[in-house]
């Protein structure tokens, strides 16, 4: 949906938009369920246009979290690839582990008959049954362990001022309140061997029953629950940009960019799957009572950790461009300084006295003497454990020039050096402790390029050479101990890494209704160096420390050679047809850190299959009593139904085995073929 005003005689003009998304996703049980929605008002007021927004996008949906086996899901595909495994149970592409059945049954005590509905009928309609005092009532439904869901709405208020025809001043002011989080499985969790997915029901039968006298003889206590991740955050920002074009065609943009943002991390009972109270068995709330009724959690309560992290920016921009007969030139600079702050409500609490401070000094029973006064978790000097507010400096200089060859060809050049502040998960521990050696990210960078364009084709030549040092790198790693039979994920703090490549792009009419484009991309992504990564446990807790080096390992995940190609026709201005080809080579796994050292130091990963993929697009529009158009359009992906990988892991402990090749390796198939179709309709 989408309606405007436009802009009326009196200067103003309305905006509003809003969609609604739903589907069971491609994946088993990932569902969508979102919305989106969109306000604007304009009033332009003499040089000034005011203009009040808001914006926003309410979503949940289901997740497959990590990566299996490639047998799991399709064992002939894996013997193909060499791996001798013929016992794994295959689930097909489509497979996902994060999900089961429960049956919520729950014993009628209320006197009287009552008719009752299945919530979640088997298929052919609604079951009714007829419930008596002490019948057992079944609630049959599907249950996904693994759901995002969240929520950021932002609200803005802009003013551009047209000062003159040369000057400019953009002024906005934004506000952003998201909440949202993700949910996991505290406990390990029945699966069915036979389908794979996640037996719930003796959870669910053993939640309702059990009772531990020690906290409550008559309420039932879950051993298992469904737990819930918080991430929730407020975030204030102004941005300003002052734009003149100066005599000898010179152009300023320059500008303010302050925000300030602060995370709340927490982690909730999310479902006690049958039960009436959870009590976690670690990491327990330091500054709460230690008695037995404190440590009885319910839906909603926190357990875990509990934390906010501030983040305070502030940056200066500007860019001087200068138009030549022959092409530009410009140099742009910015500079920044970043702070960051951590208070954390699970741990001991700080003591402030007046000649010290003492970090994570005492818990809720504790009693600490100092100079013969006693100093208490509930004494006016205590505070939760806050990190000092540290700030770290960063600075851009980039510079660049175009060069017009002719009206139909340019050359450009464009170099880089960037210094960016480190991240806050690489200068805090999860116990608010400052990590050593902590260095900002440096990135030095050039780019050359070609383009050319003429009345029927066109093209577009870009070469780059980017090196990055004290780059992170996200999640997907991790580490299983034995000792525990768990396996934890985490992130690595920072490695230097080195991007070069070439990329091609053109396109050629060879009629007006016929034309056909192509591109290339050819890249050398490399690790560069060794580091350590650090291990936590779901409690924040250090489990271990890892020591590996990866020099010349490929980045993994992507794709380093990419060809494709694509015919467009358009028979009319009301059809047209669309058939794209494209070609993923050279793609490698993402290395798992534990098995790059010794020997294996410095080892390449798994080199995952090429792949190649058509896709095809096709549209008609209507013209309906010449009041409206009607836009029908298709767009079918993957049209072959290609059987490919599309992530992968290297050497998972998952699968327990460190020999760099397919056996080895966890992976995420892509999807199979999917259409989609639209209406759309404009006045």
């Amino acid at each position: 949906l989408f309606l405007t005003t436009g802009r009326t005689k009196k200067g103003w003009g309305i905006t509003i938009a809003g969609s609604r998304k739903t589907g069971d996703g491609w994946v088993d049980k990932t569902f969508t369920d979102a919305y989106s929605y969109f306000f604007k008002f304009e009033k332009a007021a003499g040089s000034h246009l005011i203009t009040i927004g808001a914006n926003g996008a309410p979503q949940r949906h289901g997740q497959r979290s990590f990566e299996q086996p490639i047998a799991v899901f399709d064992q002939d595909y894996a013997h193909r690839l060499g791996v001798n495994d013929t016992t794994t149970i295959s689930h097909g592409l489509r497979y996902n582990a994060y999900w089961g059945t429960i049956d919520r049954w729950s014993i009628n005590d209320q006197p009287g008959t009552h008719l009752y509905m299945l919530n979640n009928p088997v298929p052919g309609g609604s079951q009714v049954y007829v419930v008596n005092q002490g019948d057992t009532i079944h609630r049959q439904e599907t249950l996904n362990e693994r759901i995002n869901y969240f929520h950021k709405p932002q609200i803005y208020i802009k003013d551009f001022w047209t000062i003159s025809d040369k000057t400019f001043w953009s002024n906005i002011v934004y506000l952003s309140l998201g909440n949202g989080g993700g949910t996991s499985a505290a406990g390990s969790l029945q699966v069915n061997p036979e389908t794979g997915q996640y037996n719930f029901q003796p959870t669910y039968n053993s939640n309702s029953t059990f009772t531990d006298a020690g906290y409550d003889p008559v309420l039932t206590k879950s051993t298992r629950i469904l737990q819930t991740s918080i991430n929730n955050h407020r975030w204030i920002g102004y941005l300003g940009t002052y734009n003149h074009d100066f005599s000898h065609n010179y152009t300023f943009t320059g500008g303010l960019d302050a925000r300030w943002y602060n995370g709340i991390h927490r982690r909730e009972v999310y479902d006690l799957l049958g039960g009436d109270y959870y009590v976690q068995p670690g990491g327990i709330d330091q500054n709460q009572p230690l008695d037995l009724k404190s440590r009885m959690k319910t839906v909603g309560d926190t357990i875990g950790y509990n934390y906010e992290s501030t983040v305070e920016w502030g940056g200066l921009f500007s860019q001087l461009e200068k138009k030549f007969k022959w092409g530009t030139v410009f140099i742009n600079l910015t500079g920044s300084e970043t702070g960051y702050q951590k208070v954390d409500y699970y741990l001991k609490k700080d003591l402030v006295l007046p000649d010290t401070t003492i970090l994570q000094a005492v818990d809720y029973n504790d009693t600490l003497v100092r100079n013969g006064v006693s100093y208490t978790n509930q004494s006016p000097e205590a505070r939760y454990s806050t990190t000092k507010n540290l700030w770290y400096a960063g600075y851009t200089a980039k510079t660049g020039a175009n060069y017009n060859i002719n009206k139909n060809q340019n050359v450009y050049l464009n170099l880089g050096y960037i210094v960016k502040a480190p991240r806050l998960d690489n200068v805090f521990d999860r116990n608010n402790h400052l990590f050593k050696n902590i260095r900002s990210e440096l990135i030095k960078a050039v780019e050359l390029g070609y383009r050319l364009k003429y009345q029927k084709w066109a093209a577009n030549i870009n070469t780059y050479y980017t090196d990055w040092k004290n780059k992170p790198v996200d999640g997907g790693n991790s580490f299983y101990d034995a000792s525990t039979d768990i396996t934890y994920y985490y992130n690595i703090p920072g490695l230097d890494a080195l991007h070069r490549g070439g990329e091609l792009d053109f396109v050629y009419k060879i009629t007006r209704q016929f034309e056909v484009e192509g591109m290339a991309s050819v890249g050398d992504w490399i690790w560069n160096s060794a580091d350590s990564a650090r291990v936590y446990n779901d409690n924040e807790q250090l489990i271990t420390t890892i020591g590996f080096s990866a020099k010349g390992v490929h980045v993994g995940n992507a794709a380093q050679s990419v060809f494709g190609g694509g015919v467009r026709y358009e028979s009319s201005k009301n059809l047209f047809v669309k058939i794209k080809f494209t070609w993923f080579g050279r793609q490698y796994a993402d290395f798992e850190p534990s098995t790059l050292k010794g020997l294996n130091s410095n080892r390449e990963s798994w080199k995952v299959p090429d792949y190649s993929l058509i896709d095809l697009h096709a549209g008609y529009t209507f013209r309906l009593y010449g009041l409206a158009k009607l836009k029908l359009a298709i767009n079918v992906f993957n049209v072959l139904n290609t059987e490919y990988i599309s992530d992968a892991i290297n050497n998972d402990p998952f699968v327990g085995k460190t020999s760099f090749d397919a056996a080895a390796a966890t992976v995420f198939f892509g999807q199979g073929r999917r259409f989609t179709t639209s209406a759309t309709i404009s006045f």
